[in-house]
């Protein structure tokens, strides 16, 4: 098991600092649910997988590492876990509290479960979706919370067009919020005079509603190197992009 822990660090480590493509493999996570059992030193998880694609390619055996929500790669791994059973919808991963190597800390819901599944055939890495959204199971909503895409269908399905697609409804959205809340009374409060970043000394709206292609993607290479406070959640993008450019546009170093 020391082998199996070392060999899912270096792998992770090397998926976090752009040599994805090195490795034939993408790491996705998802979401445990409540089903949470602690039984005779064993504790056992739960996965739900609703697209059939997905469901081919994770397989009994294989192993996963468990993050908290919140404060993924962090240095809080919860414990190292590997895929017992598979019954329909559901994929059960357990983990010896015993071995003090692989567990770690207890479980909770909505903890995420890094796996790594076999890339598809023609997947589209050259963009940043993947390693933004797709990877650390983020989930986008329009202003009407209508899901802006299917993030399961995403982690056998990501084609150059469809990632042009992702981006192109991010923008009209955020475009469209600020439109729509520059017309309500309560939406004054909130149209601040940015004062840092590319943006600074203008309204947060006027701002949003420049929005383009380039920007949502800066927005998601920042999530890429800091998901710990994205990971696993549910966001409407306007909120979370507007808050994103009052901060000052922050993008990550090139080196």
């Amino acid at each position: 098991m020391k082998k199996i822990v070392v060999f899912l660090a270096v792998i992770i480590f090397q998926f976090l600092n752009g040599q994805e493509k090195k490795w034939d493999q993408l790491l996705v996570a998802f979401p445990i649910t409540d089903y949470i059992i602690d039984s005779d030193g064993v504790i056992l998880v739960q996965i739900h997988v609703t697209d059939e694609n997905v469901k081919k390619i994770i397989k009994e055996g294989q192993l996963a590492v468990l993050e908290p929500l919140g404060n993924v790669f962090n240095e809080n791994t919860k414990g190292y876990y590997k895929c017992a059973l598979i019954k329909g919808d559901y994929f059960y991963f357990g983990c010896s509290k015993n071995d003090k190597k692989s567990f770690f800390k207890d479980p909770t819901e909505k903890d995420l479960l890094y796996l790594f599944v076999d890339k598809p055939k023609n997947y589209y890495l050259d963009g940043i979706v993947y390693f933004s959204l797709v990877m650390n199971s983020i989930k986008l909503f329009n202003i009407y919370d209508e899901p802006l895409y299917n993030h399961q269908e995403l982690i056998t399905k990501l084609t150059i067009e469809k990632e042009k697609e992702i981006l192109k409804k991010c923008v009209e959205d955020i475009q469209l919020t600020a439109q729509l809340m520059e017309k309500e009374e309560s939406g004054m409060e909130q149209n601040i005079l940015i004062d840092e970043g590319p943006y600074k000394g203008i309204r947060l709206f006027d701002a949003m509603k420049k929005a383009k292609e380039k920007d949502v993607q800066d927005f998601f290479s920042y999530i890429k190197v800091r998901p710990q406070k994205y990971a696993g959640n549910e966001y409407r993008i306007s909120e979370i992009y507007a808050t994103w450019i009052a901060a000052g546009c922050p993008v990550p170093v090139k080196k």
